[in-house]
């Protein structure tokens, strides 16, 4: 068994369970489940696959069911993986790898079921830099902010909240998951927020999860858009400095350092050194 825990939150999430987790590859590391709520047998399958299955009664969110996942990990690494995450095997010797590098979150390259590479790394979280990965990905832009095709390990801004891993002291010194968010741009904070705490956001794409994105906010579904617009305004109210852009790269460094992002902007999509 590795010294690894992953931690996973479900909703209603039965058959990403059975798609992803229930004929994976047999597991060399612990896995906790933490539920909120479910009524559609989630926890009775969970209770029969994870080592440990938490049960919340009603859907406290996913950065507080991660949180509370967290206090239960008694391994020196700790990730946390969708439940519509298939994470494979060989994965856990480069992470540690560059985790020790780094000493700071470090994040699998997440690719398709195909095999095609997602756009699951960020750059900088300009408002206009979101809206144009939302209305035209493919652009030059678009693809400046959400990047792939990274060949060596790669300090990044933040990354999509379905797969993000550390040690698990230096997780639990940064604070953790912000429960300030329910659901939606968690994963934006903490990615900054370890950046502002001097340590670092790198991709290892050598490490690769498979994950079935199905993103609520792609199709009509008030709930979530309601849910991403109160996140948002939470994110930018905390984040002032990514509503505008700066007109010039010496102003943008002027504007990160005083919000004690110095060391982002002078890092940001470079390799992490070898030695």
């Amino acid at each position: 068994m590795s010294d690894w825990t992953l931690i996973t939150v479900t909703y209603n999430s039965r058959d990403d369970l059975t798609a992803h987790w229930v004929d994976a590859e047999p597991r060399d590391f612990h896995w906790i489940v933490v539920d909120n709520g479910s009524t559609d047998g989630t926890v009775e399958l969970a209770r029969e696959l994870a080592d440990l299955c938490l049960v919340n009664s009603a859907n406290t969110g996913f950065a507080a069911a991660n949180n509370l996942g967290l206090e239960h990990v008694d391994t020196t690494f700790v990730g946390f993986a969708n439940p519509d995450v298939r994470v494979g095997s060989g994965w856990q010797a480069p992470l540690e790898q560059t985790i020790g590098r780094t000493g700071g979150l470090v994040v699998p390259q997440l690719v398709y079921p195909d095999g095609r590479e997602q756009p699951s790394t960020r750059g900088l979280p300009y408002f206009s830099s979101k809206i144009r990965n939302r209305l035209s990905p493919e652009s030059e832009r678009g693809r400046a902010y959400a990047r792939t095709g990274h060949t060596v390990p790669t300090y990044i801004a933040w990354a999509m909240g379905a797969g993000v891993c550390a040690r698990t002291d230096v997780f639990r010194d940064l604070g953790g998951w912000n429960d300030d968010y329910f659901l939606y741009y968690e994963d934006h904070e903490i990615g900054l927020r370890a950046w502002q705490q001097g340590l670092t956001v790198a991709v290892d794409p050598r490490a690769r999860w498979t994950h079935s994105w199905q993103r609520a906010t792609s199709r009509l579904d008030v709930s979530a858009w309601r849910r991403e617009f109160g996140s948002m305004k939470t994110f930018f109210r905390a984040h002032p400095e990514f509503l505008v852009a700066p007109r010039s790269r010496r102003g943008e460094a002027r504007r990160l350092a005083r919000r004690g992002y110095g060391a982002l902007h002078d890092n940001l999509w470079c390799p992490v050194p070898t030695e």
